[in-house]
Formats: structure tokens, C-alpha cells, sequence
């Protein structure tokens, strides 16, 4: 942080530790040794064997080296004891050391002017937020303020920060036009086929079913509208009137099913148009109408006496 707000001390790694962890375990190896010895050595220093020894001087001299390995098995527990306080202590230093270079790292990624803000950056700050509805992945960093104090409690990190704030009661829908077949203008007896040309987005009020057209691509352009929130759905003087303009004709009898049937769906719907072509529904058949169709999902769908079911699947989880 200390390239981006201010400077962090940093300090090199000691390695007294691991010196310290293995002449340790050379040293209480010697003890060890020495403790297993040490009768012998009192007997050979003294030039004295058992049999030169009384009942008494025996019992005196066994204590003696009873209580001298006692005192140095206590000494090798508190070696051992500290030993493992120098192997926890150098795991907690090496997970501390891993969790600095990765938040470094986040930081050096989240910090940069005008872009937005990564995802990892929550792992540094897990419960920020600015508003209820204005979602992370829409923050753009723009500058930030760090003030080190002695105590890190009392250091500050100010970050500036754009953001969109979502007004939950607005949705976003996007046209998904069907291409509707029309009678030829210029020859009877042609139909062509005709695309929509109008808006392709627009907002709609949930509560109010009040519609706005939207003159840009939220999607692509990497906009957002913005909502003037009105008390009255008043006409929209920007309303694109929405047409279908014909791209290619043909005599009606060479015009394939395959060409004129069309299927969409979304989560709670199945839509379709079948101009020209039988539908059939509850057993009935008749001839669809030159308009777009719409039944629940999960219902089988027969036009042209087969059932499409198991196409719409298909389609689904595309």
C-alpha cells in the first residue's frame, strides 16, 4: 500500500530461529547421553567400585544420580518446550509473510485510477460496503487517503470511489424479436419475411408497468441509465415506434416450415410463432394465425402433428 497511499516498513527475514532449532537438538542429544553416563563418571572420578562401597554410601550415591537425572530430564523437557515455541512461532511468521504478499498483491490490483475493483479486494475487507443496492462489481477506484499512526488502530484508509446504485423497483428488458412473415406490397403473390427495427432496450417500472426506451446499449456501451423518477408515467416523448421491415420474398409455396417456425423461451414461458403451419392444443388442430404464441413451460408443443418437447430441452440449456 505504500506505493499507492503510503509507505508500509518492511523488514528482512532473521534466521537466528533455525540456527537456535538445530543446536538445540544437538545439545539436548548430549544430554541425553550424558545423563545415561553419569553414574559411571562419579564412580570412575572417585576411583571407587561397587564392591569397595557400604549399604549406605550405595543408597547415598544412588540418590545422588537419581536426583542429577531427574534434573537433567527437566532440562531437556524445557529445551524440548522451547524448541516447539520456536517451530509454532516460525509457522505463524510464514503464514503472516504469505497472507502480507497476498494482500500486497490485492492491493496493487485494486488501486489502480479508474478501473474497477477486483474481487479479491473483499478478502482484505470482507464487510465493506457503501449503499444497499450498490453492488461491488460495479465499484471503480478512484484515489485514496492512508494516515499511519503508531497505533495500527488508529491509522485511517480513506477510499474514493464510484459507484451505480440500483433502484430495485426498475428492470432492464432487452427485445428478442421474432421474424414475422407479410404479404408483398409490390407482388400479391409473394410473402416476405419481414425483422424488427426499433428500440432494443428499455426500463420498465415494476410497480407502475411504466416503460422508457433506452437509446444505447447498457450491455455493450458499458452504460447505465439513469431514472427521473416521475409520479406519472406521462407519454414518452422519445418512443421509437417499433416496425418490422421485410429483408427477403418468395411465392408462398416454397416457403419451408423450417423457415417460418420459431421457438423462444424464458423462465416462466414458451413462446412461438407457426404461420402457415397446424397447431395443435388439447387434442384440437388448427391453423396458427399470423402472431406469436404463448404457453407455460413444461407443456408439449405440437405443430404440424409433431411435438416439439423435447426441442425446447434442448434449446433450454443452450
Amino acid at each position: 500500500m505504500y506505493k499507492k497511499c503510503a509507505p508500509f516498513q518492511s523488514s528482512s527475514k532473521s534466521r537466528r530461529d533455525i540456527v537456535s532449532f538445530v543446536s538445540g537438538v544437538v545439545f539436548t542429544s548430549i544430554i541425553v547421553i550424558a545423563a545415561v553416563m553419569f553414574g559411571s563418571y562419579i564412580k570412575s572420578q572417585n576411583g571407587i567400585s561397587d564392591q569397595s562401597l557400604t549399604e549406605i554410601e550405595i543408597k547415598k550415591l544412588d540418590q545422588q544420580i537419581h536426583e542429577k537425572v531427574v534434573h537433567e530430564l527437566i532440562n531437556i523437557q524445557h529445551q524440548i518446550d522451547q524448541i516447539k515455541h520456536v517451530s509454532e512461532n516460525r509457522f505463524l511468521t510464514s503464514i503472516l509473510s504469505a497472507r502480507f504478499l497476498q494482500a500486497e498483491q490485492i492491493i496493487n490490483e485494486a488501486f489502480v485510477v479508474d478501473s474497477p475493483m477486483p474481487l479479491s479486494f473483499q478478502q482484505l475487507f470482507p464487510n465493506i460496503s457503501i449503499c444497499e443496492h450498490c453492488p461491488f462489481d460495479l465499484w471503480h477506484f478512484e484515489k485514496c487517503y492512508f494516515r499511519s499512526m503508531e497505533s495500527p488502530l488508529e491509522s485511517r484508509l480513506q477510499l474514493n470511489v464510484n459507484t451505480v446504485k440500483i433502484d430495485p423497483k426498475y428492470d432492464i428488458i432487452r427485445a428478442d424479436p421474432f421474424h414475422i412473415m407479410a404479404p408483398d406490397q409490390t407482388n400479391k403473390e409473394n410473402w416476405c419475411f419481414t425483422k424488427y427495427s426499433g428500440p432494443k432496450y428499455a426500463v420498465i417500472n415494476r410497480e407502475s408497468k411504466c416503460i422508457r426506451d433506452i437509446t444505447f446499449d447498457p450491455i455493450n456501451d458499458y452504460q447505465s441509465p439513469i431514472i427521473f423518477h416521475s409520479i406519472d408515467c406521462k407519454e414518452n416523448i422519445n418512443y421509437v415506434k417499433a416496425t418490422w421491415k421485410p429483408y427477403r420474398c418468395m411465392k408462398k409455396n416454397l416457403i419451408t416450415p423450417e423457415e417460418i417456425v420459431q421457438i423462444k423461451n424464458d423462465d416462466s414461458f414458451v413462446y412461438f410463432y407457426c404461420y402457415m403451419q397446424n397447431l395443435t392444443v388439447h387434442g384440437s388442430t388448427f391453423p396458427c394465425k399470423n402472431q406469436v404464441y404463448r404457453i407455460k413451460r413444461g407443456k408439449n408443443l405440437t405443430i404440424n402433428g409433431q411435438t416439439s418437447s423435447k426441442c425446447l430441452i434442448h434449446s433450454t440449456q443452450q
